[in-house]
């Protein structure tokens, strides 16, 4: 049988860079960069897994995220803010800030989830950004809170 990298006619250099790649710190999603850990900038530095077994830090964590992504969206003229992101906003801060039960974070979830699809262009690329940064945050804790 031969091997993947016999295959594309390579001679394996390819992986070796794709491993070197991944050995580099990453910065993503949900991963405060340390200039703006002392600043108080950005979403909070703990996003990742829930350390409790029912999930809860997880939604409170990702849903004060999705809330300072909303936040920056605010900061527009009101007359160009698009009401669904004003809701969302209220939802998510209603999440940051209690330990509801899973089917109830589940559901407020989605509704952010939906208002959010439904949002409106604001005009402004970088509210765009901080929106569709919602969206997938969003969408990425829904898959993590189980029906």
């Amino acid at each position: 049988m031969r091997d993947r990298r016999d295959s594309r006619g390579g001679d394996g250099d390819r992986s070796i860079r794709n491993a070197k790649r991944n050995e580099r710190p990453v910065e993503g999603r949900g991963v405060r960069r340390a200039q703006d850990a002392d600043a108080g900038v950005g979403p909070s530095a703990n996003a990742g897994p829930a350390d409790g077994p029912g999930g809860d830090d997880r939604t409170e964590r990702a849903m004060r995220d999705v809330s300072w992504h909303l936040d920056m969206v605010e900061q527009q003229e009101p007359d160009k803010q698009d009401h669904r992101i004003r809701e969302a906003r209220r939802i998510s801060r209603d999440l940051s800030t209690g330990t509801p039960s899973k089917a109830t974070a589940r559901n407020r979830t989605q509704q952010v989830d939906d208002l959010l699809q439904r949002a409106d262009s604001t005009g402004d690329p970088d509210a765009d950004s901080h929106v569709d940064t919602a969206r997938q945050m969003v969408r990425d804790l829904l898959w993590w809170i189980k029906p």
